[in-house]
This record gives structure tokens, C-alpha cells and sequence, in this order.
């Protein structure tokens, strides 16, 4: 669908190590589908105009069809990420995905409660889902964003006597490799139940392992199924709700 002169190879890798990798990965699929509206319409770019005002119908479309809000930002912010230059030829999709914002405004997800969030860990627990329950806690516990929390790997999990942290450190500490702050930060484990729990869980394991063997799609399912079974599913918690309840 668009054209354009080949940037220096070495340019393009250096662009696409800017973004996270699942940004990057929402990006490619939000671009694959703006590609594919455009084919499906036959349409041609003849200018950078044109990319602007096709990305502007797209935007449309998905708020007619009943598609996702984020889905549109991802196609504006990845069409921009991989033609940089376009970015002054965008203005109206990013209009219309402005006023798609104020016939939507989002609804911010409320804080779960720490009862609440064991209750819903115990639950999962007595379903064979150890994985998910203890991810319950530990994201509720270091108030982390759910994909710090599932993309934790056994070596980002540092317990007293690790030599990354000296014979001082008495607790659990949780390397985070890629937030939206920053590189490699950290976290402490605070209740010490929690950290107990986290720190045999992951003994013994390679050091390459996830942490909690279940997916981004699996966890959400497993929390909304927890919420339905305890009658929250009218409340509009999610699991960003463990990070605002910490």
C-alpha cells in the first residue's frame, strides 16, 4: 500500500529497537490491517497526503464497525513509527481519533482490595491454576503493570545471598527489564508471605523459565473468570485494578 525510498539499513534497525517488543508487536498488526483496508478499497498513495487521509477513513471505519479504540491509535502510531516523515500528513486521523475519545471517554478500572485479590487467588489456586493465583499476588503486592508482571523470568527474581545485591539484602527483589519508565528497575516483594511463596516457586527452575507459565489472553480470562464466579463482573475490574489496589 505505501511506497517510499528505502531508509539505510542500519537506520531501520536502530527504529525498531526505540519501541518494547509487544508495542512493536501491536504496531505490526494494527499496520497489517490498515494495509489490508486499503487493498480491500484498491487504494493507491500518490502522496503523503494520501496516507493522512486514507489512516483518517480507517479510524472511521473502526468506529462504525464497532472496532477498538486501540486498535486505531496503534495503526496511526505505527504507520508514524515506520514512515517518521509522515507524521505532518496525520493530523486528521489523529483528529478523528480524538473525537472518537470524546464520544467514548475511557472508564478507569477501580482498585481491587487486597481481600479481594486473595480471594480470587485462592479460587484459582483450588482450580490447579497456581501460576495465575500467585501472579494475582505478586502483581497486587509490587503494584506491577500486567505485562512487567508476566514477563518476569527466573533470573529477574533476586532472594538474600544473591551476589547482584550484596550479603546486606534480607528480602526479595524483582528486576524489571522494560517498564514505561525505563530500563531495568526494581522492585521489592514486601509481604513477606507473598515473597516466601514466590521465592519456592521459582527454586530450582532455569533461570531462562517465566515465572508464571500463563499467557497475557489466559490470564485475563482466568481474572474475569474469578470476577463473574464472585459477582464483581458489573464492577469493571481488570487486572490493572491488583496495580491500583497496591
Amino acid at each position: 500500500m505505501m511506497s517510499s525510498s528505502s531508509p539505510d539499513p542500519s537506520y531501520v534497525t536502530l527504529m525498531g529497537q526505540a519501541l518494547a517488543p509487544t508495542t512493536h508487536s501491536k504496531y505490526s498488526k494494527a499496520f497489517s490491517l490498515f494495509d489490508a483496508f486499503c487493498d480491500e478499497r484498491r487504494f493507491r498513495v500518490r502522496s503523503d497526503r494520501d496516507v493522512g487521509r486514507y489512516l483518517a477513513l480507517f479510524v472511521q471505519h473502526l468506529y462504525d464497525s464497532g472496532g477498538s479504540m486501540d486498535l486505531a491509535k496503534n495503526a496511526i502510531y505505527g504507520v508514524q513509527h515506520r514512515a517518521p516523515w509522515l507524521a505532518h500528513s496525520l493530523a486528521g486521523a489523529k483528529l478523528a481519533l480524538r473525537g472518537w475519545k470524546r464520544t467514548h471517554p475511557s472508564t478507569s478500572h477501580p482498585p481491587l482490595t487486597w481481600e479481594l485479590t486473595c480471594l480470587m487467588a485462592v479460587r484459582m489456586a483450588i482450580r490447579g491454576q497456581h501460576d495465575a493465583a500467585l501472579a494475582m499476588l505478586v502483581g497486587f503486592d509490587c503494584y506491577l503493570r500486567i505485562g512487567e508482571l508476566l514477563s518476569l523470568t527466573v533470573q529477574d527474581v533476586a532472594v538474600h545471598n544473591d551476589p547482584r545485591l550484596g550479603s546486606a539484602y534480607r528480602g526479595v527483589m524483582l528486576r524489571l527489564a522494560q517498564t514505561k519508565t525505563g530500563r531495568n528497575q526494581s522492585v521489592t516483594v514486601e509481604d513477606p508471605c507473598v515473597a516466601s511463596m514466590l521465592t519456592s516457586h521459582v527454586r530450582g527452575r532455569l533461570a531462562s523459565d517465566l515465572v508464571f507459565d500463563v499467557s497475557r489472553d489466559a490470564f485475563y480470562k482466568l481474572f474475569h473468570g474469578a470476577c463473574r464466579a464472585f459477582g464483581l463482573d458489573g464492577l469493571n475490574y481488570s487486572p490493572h485494578s491488583l496495580r491500583h489496589g497496591g
